[in-house]
């Protein structure tokens, strides 16, 4: 039911036009009367409605649920509990999580607890395996620690770079490998080396018996004394190193044994030889071999036996020096055995050093950039090289198989070595070959009157393979 007003009212009374006027002024006043007001209004109790009692209602049960921030408190520490009175409560999760703006915590927040962080050291890995990584209040901490650096070689300095990692520089001086059978020892190239002290126990663990055809055994020194000169070379001519491989080692010493019971050579030794064995003939058929004579006693050192392989002085093949040097090889071994000959040339003792250079298992060349092998090349030990002796080059025209190699055509080729300045050396003697020894193509050449601490240029032209021809230039220094 609409509410009604009650205003004062005003009447007027008017006579009719041109007669005379009179008006009455009626004035009225609101009765007092008990009950509410809309918009300033009051309603006598008699006239409320049941909609006034409904807006009544609705204003009561609208009035704000909270005073205060505690009022809204829902238990929860994840949330940021507040009353706004206008709305009511406001639960609201914590702005930016529990996130504490350090890299290396875990944040999460537990209703019970509130915000957790977590340190964890796995979120400050910075993969160098030379530093500490923690989690510290302030972030990640990279501790150096130069502990795992240390390689044990005493001719390097090492060190924890915390962008690098291991670092390591090579130091000079006097070393001690540890080895009672090298000495004096040098730092050389970063290893700790000496030359082999030939002693009997340097020499031998299980001494040879010539006469009762006992081969005996080398010490490891010995053994890896040849390897490291073998290396040494192949290194100066810039080919793969080779490893020990003692699974041959009963061959090459037993191979020794038979050469020195008959002071001579052959790489296929006859079943009458003295204390011929199968394997020593297999051997002797896989090896270099040398053979010492005299009438004092005097032995080889491992090297020495190894560079007579190299300069091959003598060998008008230089087949020693070729399987040395061939950059397919993979391993060797070595022998070496001495005492009294069972034959009666002349000379009371004799020496045997033999060299495993033929094996079934060919290096893999694929990375190598070196094209070809030339002796010598670089800074290169004079001893190696005698005066009138043979110098030699092999090319490597392909990485895959020795026998890829075979067709390098040396028939045309040229050759010119001149000193520094210009000036022509002679070259003569001139050979080529395209058998198995070691990469199965080779050429050699002499050359009178190169010096020591003068540096040579070599031409080597006209080199054919499979129709093209090819050109080569290196340089060396005798020192």
């Amino acid at each position: 039911m609409p509410r009604v007003l009650l205003v004062p009212a005003l009447v007027l009374l008017a006579a009719c036009a041109g007669g005379p006027q009179a008006s009455i002024l009626f004035d009225t006043a609101e009765p007092e009367v008990a009950g509410d007001t809309v918009d300033g209004s009051l309603l006598p109790a008699d006239l409320r409605t049941a909609d006034d009692a409904t807006l009544e209602k609705d204003e009561a049960d609208t009035a704000p649920p909270c005073a205060t921030d505690a009022d809204c408190d829902d238990g929860d520490a994840c949330t940021k509990d507040s009353c706004d009175l206008p709305l009511g409560c406001r639960n609201i999760p914590l702005p930016g999580g529990c996130d504490d703006g350090i890299e290396c915590t875990v944040d999460s927040c537990d209703p019970a607890s509130g915000c957790v962080n977590a340190p964890d050291p796995a979120l400050c890995d910075d993969g160098i395996d030379c530093t500490i990584d923690e989690c510290t209040a302030g972030g990640c901490l990279h501790t150096v620690d130069n502990v795992p650096c240390d390689d044990g070689n005493p001719c390097t300095q090492e060190w924890c770079d915390p962008q690098a990692g291991c670092t390591s520089s090579q130091l000079d001086g006097a070393c001690n490998d540890q080895d009672p059978c090298t000495g004096p020892d040098w730092c050389d190239a970063g290893t700790c080396t000496g030359p082999f002290v030939l002693s009997t126990a340097c020499l031998y663990t299980d001494v040879p018996n010539v006469g009762a055809c006992k081969a005996g055994a080398v010490t490891m020194s010995a053994r890896n004394a040849a390897m490291a000169r073998v290396n040494e070379i192949r290194t100066l001519v810039g080919i793969p190193p080779v490893v020990y491989d003692t699974t041959h080692d009963s061959q090459a010493q037993q191979a020794a044994l038979i050469m020195a019971a008959n002071a001579g050579l052959n790489h296929t030794p006859p079943k009458e030889w003295y204390c011929w064995s199968q394997a020593g003939y297999d051997g002797a058929s896989s090896s270099n071999l040398h053979l010492g004579l005299n009438t004092d006693g005097k032995l080889a050192t491992p090297a020495e036996v190894v560079d007579a392989f190299l300069v091959d002085l003598d060998v008008e093949t230089l087949g020693h020096r070729r399987w040395i040097l061939d950059p397919f090889l993979t391993r060797t071994s070595y022998g070496f055995v001495s005492g009294q000959p069972k034959v009666n040339l002349g000379w009371p003792y004799s020496y045997s050093g033999t060299l495993r250079v033929i094996d079934d298992i060919a290096a893999n060349l694929s990375s190598l950039a070196l094209d070809f092998v030339a002796y010598p090349i670089g800074n290169f030990p004079a001893a190696l090289v005698p005066n009138g002796w043979y110098l030699s080059f092999a090319v490597l025209m392909d990485k895959s198989s020795p026998w890829n190699n075979q067709g390098v055509d040396f028939s045309k080729a040229t050759v010119a070595v001149t000193a520094k300045g210009g000036a022509a050396v002679q070259v003569y003697s001139v050979k080529w070959a395209n058998d198995g020894m070691g990469i199965p193509n080779h050429l050699q050449w002499k050359c009178n009157g190169l010096q020591v601490g003068v540096q040579y240029q070599v031409a080597v032209g006209n080199v054919w393979f499979k129709g093209s021809p090819h050109q080569y230039q290196y340089g060396f220094l005798l020192q």
